[in-house]
């Protein structure tokens, strides 16, 4: 194992010497670690490992989180006990606007009021955040919104549900920029969208994962709050509230004659919304349904402290509380919700792992 490795800008294994703008994109936390490989890797393996990630094509503002950038996509292609790596941007409205003026042209992240003004009329605000077709061999980009779906946005984390060969997807914001809008429905085998639904959170809140089962899907609430009215005056999209409580949303996959209401729902009910103490569940895990009581079970990460600095109060420590851990969570769907608690249990004594936080890879 080789020691960790922090690249000094001005050092020999920094730029040569010379000052970069990309100094805080490449090393953002100062905790970079070099890797290697070792071994062989077995000739049985055959096939391709997708990564997908943003990475900034021009150097981003200071400010900006890590999640900002372009899309970017890896793919590891594994034969015969050999990787080759092919790795193509996604030819989005965005890059090309960019490459076309050989300059950055968009500020913060998704905040459409700091782009140049060149471009804000060129690009919606939701900052194309509908998905893009991509050819899987060649890694070329086909089209914009392949799926024609329903809302402006669409999930970071749609789920597969292998019993039904269905993808369970998302949007929030899902009407507009600081909208509590929230659309969650499925795609099927021939791409149709299907069990269309339309929700409002409890505030425009930071939807980035979400955990199913058969009968359910667990939308996850970030702790952070949208004001158009701050992305206006030049602030971010998005501030880390210490007053919001870990909050989940609750609703059923299926609606119509055919699938009635969970217990203790009534007709009317859309979905059912439940609380604990403070925290970040950064990604979620497995998730399914407790057959003799029929509670939601899914376990995750939990982080104590905000983990996009810049996303933060100025007057507050960056981070806080650096503990973080990998937790069980089981929810009731039977029972009301609302306060801090009800409905909802936190498996302390299932805690999987404890320690200081860092934040983990998508």
């Amino acid at each position: 194992m080789l020691p960790p490795f922090q690249p000094d800008p001005k050092g020999p294994n920094g730029f040569f010497g010379l000052p970069s703008t990309w100094s805080h994109i490449l090393n953002p936390f100062e905790n970079g670690v070099l890797g290697r490989f070792e071994g062989e890797i077995p000739k049985q393996l055959d096939g391709t490992f997708y990564r997908i990630m943003v990475d900034p094509f021009y150097p981003l503002a200071p400010v900006n989180p890590v999640i900002e950038g372009d899309g970017n996509i890896c793919a590891l292609r594994i034969c015969n006990g050999r990787v080759s790596l092919k790795t193509r941007y996604v030819n989005t409205e965005r890059q090309r606007l960019e490459r076309q003026a050989s300059a950055r042209l968009f500020g913060l992240y998704r905040n459409p009021f700091s782009h140049h003004p060149c471009v804000r009329a060129a690009v919606d605000s939701t900052e194309s955040a509908l998905p893009y077709a991509v050819d899987p061999d060649t890694l070329e980009t086909l089209s914009y919104d392949p799926f024609a779906s329903p809302s402006k946005t669409f999930s970071a984390h749609p789920k597969v549900d292998p019993f039904t060969n269905e993808l369970v997807v998302f949007g929030y914001e899902a009407k507009g920029l600081g909208t509590p809008d929230i659309v969650v429905y499925v795609l099927d085998a021939v791409r149709a969208v299907r069990e269309e639904q339309w929700l409002r959170a409890p505030w425009p809140a930071f939807i980035h994962d979400c955990a199913i089962t058969p009968s359910f899907i667990v939308l996850v609430l970030w702790p952070y709050d949208a004001s158009v009215e701050k992305m206006k005056a030049g602030g971010q999209h998005w501030t880390y509230n210490t007053s919001r409580p870990a909050t989940f949303l609750v609703t059923p996959r299926r609606r119509g004659p055919n699938s009635p209401p969970p217990k203790g729902w009534a007709p009317e009910e859309t979905h059912r919304t439940y609380h604990w103490d403070h925290t970040l569940l950064l990604h979620t895990a497995g998730s399914w349904e407790d057959p003799t009581t029929g509670a939601i079970c899914f376990e995750s990460s939990r982080m104590f402290y905000n983990v996009f600095p810049e996303l933060g109060d100025p007057t507050e420590t960056p981070f806080g509380d650096m503990h973080a851990d990998y937790v069980r969570w089981t929810i009731d769907p039977s029972q009301p919700g609302g306060t801090v608690g009800e409905g909802l249990r936190m498996g302390y004594g299932e805690v999987k792992v404890s320690g200081r936080g860092a934040l983990d890879e998508e």
